[in-house]
């Protein structure tokens, strides 16, 4: 599971460590502590409905009807107007739409523009709220997702989009954070129903308390390890976490455990296949952006390029399965340039070079 999440965010710009791990179904609980340390993350969310946290959404959910317009249009001050205009049509035609489906509650609409520079065709969806520079926020975006901002390049509206949210008229839970924070005090955790035998890899086989989740106030603090079970699912509670009880949700504080020490000599098979598998999904992640960002045909169809890490030495480390056919010559090329310009490279240096003989820093 850590890869995909890994992908989902890190291949948009995010870091795992700066989110919270939300987890769901009746599974779900026995893993999530696990995950969230192997991902930097420092708190997991546990629903008190988590295995059935889909139909419990669902009957929750606002209605939504979303609006579009192709488009097609430079994005500059004398086309504004012309944006504004159609989201204001799309807007009112978004709103008709959710009262001739029956709905009478609060409707709330937000305006997108679809936005891309000239020559790519990767769009990006960005708030076109009035308050808000429309320009900076589609070029911070795709810095955050890319890495970089092309200079002087257009940028194409390639579509209006309004969504109308009609708001729910189901209560909404509080929010677990405001509720975490009311507590002065915390609830010793009343005795446990039975102790199980857990195994952990820090402490090895543990009896391990076992405690309804039924029966717990909210405000109660459980250290780890601990289990903390209902009819439809299971919470491991990890060596040294920490889970507070809310009316709502379980909150679990993780802490990270500390790693074994790398070591250059002595080989650690799942270290190594650990290291393996980020260094792969680095270079994949490379591919991604260069695809999506690329001009030309043959890249971002035939994927006719190869992305590849390598060692300070020029030693291969990983390539991504794009076109790996031109690995073995990019080897030569870049030690060459190891050796061409060793001991005058800066941090943030890039080589850019088109055969070994021709090359420049930028």
């Amino acid at each position: 599971m850590c890869g995909p999440i890994r992908t989902l965010t890190e291949g948009r710009g995010h870091d795992t460590s700066k989110h919270n791990l939300s987890c769901f179904g009746g599974a779900g609980g026995q893993h999530a502590c696990s995950i969230a340390e192997n991902l930097g993350i420092k708190r997991v969310l546990v629903h008190k409905y988590s295995s059935i946290l889909s139909a419990y959404g669902i009957g929750l959910a606002d209605v939504v009807h979303e609006e579009q317009l192709p488009c097609a249009k430079t994005l500059n001050t004398s086309t504004c107007s012309h944006f504004t205009e159609y989201l204001d049509l799309l807007e009112n035609k978004a709103r008709q739409s959710l009262l001739d489906s029956g709905f009478r509650g609060v409707t709330d609409c937000q305006r997108f523009l679809s936005m891309r520079y000239d020559g790519s065709d990767t769009s990006i969806m960005t708030p076109a709220e009035t308050e808000h520079d429309i320009r900076k926020s589609f070029i911070d975006s795709h810095h955050r997702e890319f890495g970089f901002t092309p200079k002087d390049r257009t940028i194409i509206v390639d579509e209006l989009r309004i969504r109308a949210v009609g708001k729910s008229s189901v209560t909404v839970e509080s929010s677990a954070f405001d509720e975490l924070r009311s507590f002065k005090t915390f609830t010793v955790p009343p005795t446990p129903a039975l102790l199980q035998p857990v195994y952990f890899d820090q402490l090895g086989w543990t009896n391990t308390p076992v405690f309804s989740l039924q029966t717990l106030e909210a405000g109660t603090k459980i250290t780890g390890p601990a289990l903390i079970i209902d009819k439809t699912q299971t919470i491991l509670i990890n060596p040294e976490s920490i889970a507070t009880i809310l009316s709502s949700m379980v909150v679990i504080d993780v802490v990270a455990q500390s790693q074994a020490a790398v070591s250059s000599t002595v080989l650690d098979p799942i270290q190594l296949s650990v290291f393996r598998h980020r260094f792969m999904g680095v270079a994949e992640q490379m591919g991604r952006a260069l695809q999506k960002t690329s001009v030309s045909a043959n890249i971002k169809e035939r994927l006719d390029f190869s992305c590849a890490i390598f060692t300070p030495e020029g030693d291969l480390v990983a390539n991504a399965p794009h076109v790996p056919a031109m690995i073995g010559s990019m080897a030569f090329a870049v030690r060459g340039q190891i050796e061409l310009w060793k001991g005058k490279l800066q941090d943030g240096d890039v080589l850019l070079s088109n055969s070994p003989g021709t090359l420049r820093v930028i």
